[in-house]
């Protein structure tokens, strides 16, 4: 599995990101273009440190809906039609039943709409965290760009509560996460899924990046509670809220260490400017391993330290591909983390990549 699937998928994501690059060079604008705009349009007014009045949302919320059922036609051919997200409902139109989870920027709600008895998810963004109206676009529009892939989370529009202003996400509602299906399993059995199970999910993941990484989409925070699993076991990615689109000029600010931090690349810890989908590779390596092994395969107590756990396993970067991070927050711990690793390997205890021996062929 480890020497097998990342590796093939990540030369077929980079290969579809390139295709999409040369794409939004042409004169019709691609999905990953009206993304890219949609978002700069909206991280313009953000800037502005004024609310979005309510004929803003709907202007923009209404290009949202364009992509998604952009998405959607695309999307007939091979498979069975899509229904295209929906308009933007107000908040007491449903009911709400319990919550689905508190997160550090955002409440997740389990919702009945009172006409239809369709159970949704509502994520409602607390106001001292977050520019609200412009976060839930953002995000909605991420969610727009792959509007009907199996493999991630649907958009169903966006839900207004009259009485405050505030905005929510209307998503479709699946099961437990990802995270507490092996915590369960865990448990029960005391073992983590078998290899068959594992490749199984990995495709249905991988499938779901390929698709966020031809529309020039970076999740950012691909992690096992962000992957909720359906009632006939499928599984599908969700939470966009970190995602970045990198089909326009982005600046270096944007290349901030998002994500949870055991499943960071090194480049995002390091913010790399110009980081790219590869980062999400990564984190569905460590998403894979703790499938295989139960828990999770690095886990660094603050950056520096996962850098280094990191490094323990595929080596130190030498001199001169250490040269671009010469003023990172470790430069100087990795000299040092690089001379303990030469003793190592004179005596015999390091190999040049100790991947292996965490996953021996069997």
């Amino acid at each position: 599995v480890l020497d097998n699937t990342l590796p093939y998928a990540a030369s077929r994501m980079t290969m579809a990101v390139a295709d999409e690059r040369r794409a939004t060079a042409g004169k019709k604008p691609t999905i990953a273009s009206r993304v890219a705009s949609i978002c700069a349009m909206i991280d313009e007014h953000v800037a502005t440190e004024t609310p979005m009045s309510a004929s803003r949302v709907a202007a923009v919320y209404s290009m949202i809906a364009d992509v998604a059922n952009a998405a959607a036609e695309a999307r007939k051919i091979g498979s069975r039609r899509r229904k295209p997200c929906q308009g933007i409902t107000r908040r007491y139109e449903y009911e709400e039943l319990r919550s689905l989870g508190d997160g550090s920027t955002a409440d997740v709600t389990k919702a009945r709409h009172h006409a239809t008895g369709h159970t949704v998810a509502l994520k409602t963004i607390r106001e001292d965290c977050c520019s609200g109206a412009g976060y839930i676009l953002r995000e909605a529009c991420f969610m727009a760009a792959c509007h009907g892939h199996p493999a991630l989370l649907r958009l169903h529009g966006l839900a207004r509560d009259p009485d405050t202003g505030v905005y929510s996400l209307v998503m479709e509602c699946l099961g437990p996460s990802l995270h507490h299906v092996l915590r369960d399993r865990m448990a029960r059995t005391g073992r983590p899924f078998p290899e068959a199970n594992v490749r199984l999910i990995m495709r249905q993941l991988l499938s779901g990046a390929e698709e966020l990484h031809k529309n020039l989409i970076i999740h950012r925070d691909i992690k096992l509670k962000n992957i909720l699993v359906a009632v006939d076991g499928a599984v599908k990615i969700g939470d966009y809220g970190s995602a970045l689109s990198i089909a326009g000029q982005n600046a270096d600010d944007d290349y901030w260490a998002a994500g949870t931090r055991k499943y960071c690349a090194p480049e995002m810890l390091l913010e790399k400017p110009g980081y790219d989908t590869l980062v999400d590779t990564w984190s569905l390596g460590c998403v894979m391993a703790e499938l295989l092994t139960g828990e999770a395969l690095f886990k660094g107590r603050c950056d520096s330290d996962q850098l280094q756990m990191i490094y323990d396993v595929f080596g130190v970067p030498g001199k001169r591909e250490w040269k671009p991070y010469e003023s990172s927050f470790v430069a100087d711990k990795v000299p040092v983390w690089r001379r303990e690793q030469a003793q190592q390997r004179r005596r015999g205890q390091w190999n040049g990549n100790r991947l292996r021996e965490l996953f021996p062929e069997e």
